[in-house]
């Protein structure tokens, strides 16, 4: 009994070792999100003061979100971000097993919190089912209900109030079905505009709120924006890419996917509607920071 319990004691030591030296993981206290002493947290704070901005990324379903440009945005900016999904993702197979589609969505719910939780971002569930290939656009519209889906676009953004929001590309759309990405894109820009106004009927604190800049994120932009995910961040001593790498094993049940969907993909975005000139970032000169949080910032760098 004895030998067998020192076996098992090596094996678990050994496991240990094996986990602790993978490249890339980010594992609890790897990130200043991870715990209350994880490395770079004084840095975070005095960020989030600075720069209080609120990015909100739009993908249809789980792992489509663009979080290299995320991770960028958090850890390297101070924004807060937001990842909103249409759906859970429950029509694409799992990369683990067979499992069925309703417990596949569950797993990928599970796995976008822990993957916007070790960036320091949440995650936001519309939750609308996914229906798989749908071939007309007005069939979709019934299935999800075209207004539903405008309430409860309208009710994420009055509810995290952001200043930017970033559409992020359809990996359907390369496999020809171009009706889901078609109607997101287009409820989500009239959910943009219902929500400045008061026309919604919405539960007691959710005023009317306006989206500063909308981007849509393409391949080929005309005037591209984007921030730099290969810059290193200075305490963790890795490019925003990476740590976003490591947070995305979190994506166990679309490890294989995942790579084909980023294969090629640029993390660069085109402003949607009138541009502004000069802006080459996502975020820059958002929001108006008051004169007040300057000074906090002033004070708790000081204090660092």
């Amino acid at each position: 009994m004895r030998i067998l319990r020192s076996s098992l004691l090596s094996l678990f030591r050994l496991w240990l070792l094996a986990l602790l030296s993978a490249p890339g993981m980010v594992l609890a206290g790897d990130t200043p999100f991870q715990s209350a002493a994880g490395p770079g947290v004084r840095r975070q704070a005095i960020r989030d003061i600075e720069n209080p901005a609120v990015v909100m990324s739009v993908a249809a379903g789980p792992g489509e979100e663009d979080l290299p440009t995320l991770a960028a945005l958090r850890m390297g900016s101070g924004a807060r971000v937001v990842s909103l999904y249409v759906t859970d993702g429950g029509a694409t197979p799992s990369d683990i097993d067979g499992d069925l589609p309703v417990r596949v969505a569950g797993r990928r719910r599970i796995e976008a919190e822990s993957v916007m939780r070790g960036l320091g971002g949440e995650a936001f569930f519309l939750g609308f089912p996914d229906y798989g290939f749908v071939s007309r656009k007005e069939s979709l519209e019934q299935l999800w209900n075209r207004d539903s889906l405008l309430n409860r676009f309208v009710f994420a953004i009055r509810t995290y109030r952001p200043d930017v929001i970033l559409y992020e590309t359809d990996p359907r759309e390369s496999g020809g079905d171009t009706v889901r990405p078609a109607l997101i894109r287009e409820v989500m820009l009239a959910a943009v505009t219902a929500s400045a106004g008061p026309g919604l009927m919405l539960p007691s604190g959710h005023p009317p709120w306006s989206v500063s800049r909308v981007f849509a994120e393409t391949r080929s932009p005309v005037t591209p924006h984007s921030v730099d995910v290969d810059e290193i961040h200075p305490v963790l001593k890795k490019s925003y890419r990476a740590i976003a790498a490591g947070a995305g094993r979190s994506y166990r049940s679309l490890r294989v996917q995942r790579g084909e969907w980023n294969s090629g993909r640029k993390g660069t975005y085109e402003l949607m509607g009138s541009g502004e000139g000069g802006l080459k970032g996502l975020i820059d000169g958002l929001p108006v920071i008051p004169a007040s949080l300057k000074d906090d910032a002033s004070d708790v760098r000081q204090a660092a």
